[in-house]
């Protein structure tokens, strides 16, 4: 025995997305949370949990968003280097000046130096180190 069955006119479910939509000011928060996390203990050092805890999330909407801790550092420092400003100048020596005062400034202020101490730590996961 054969059924049909009229499938005219009913909604389709594709490209939909179950539950409630992302709030996109979660991913706002929590990069620049993890940013200042970085910057202040290092990579070692930071908590996915008080990341999220500033964020004011939990950590599961960080985990449903970056699947690790490497994933996450990654992510906020890569939003950090996006804000950057990109060389405007037809000349690459004035640009790697400018690029290196800009990287001077950024070491010396509280907590930079930190990141760069992070990327040299051999504690430091390599997947981390990689991205």
């Amino acid at each position: 025995m054969l059924y049909c069955i009229d499938m005219i006119g009913v909604a389709s479910t594709a490209g939909r997305h179950r539950g409630r939509a992302r709030d996109p000011g979660i991913d706002v928060r929590v990069l620049a949370a993890a940013h200042r996390h970085l910057s202040a203990l290092g990579y070692e050092a930071m908590s996915v949990a008080a990341v999220a805890q500033e964020a004011g999330t939990t950590r599961q909407a960080l985990y449903r968003r970056w699947p690790d801790k490497a994933s996450l550092a990654a992510a906020a420092l890569q939003a950090a280097a996006d804000a950057g400003p990109e060389p405007t100048t037809a000349d690459p020596l004035a640009d790697l000046a400018a690029e290196l005062a800009d990287f001077q400034r950024g070491v010396s202020r509280p907590g930079r130096l930190s990141l760069v101490g992070t990327m040299l730590q051999d504690g430091t996961a390599p997947e981390a180190r990689k991205r």
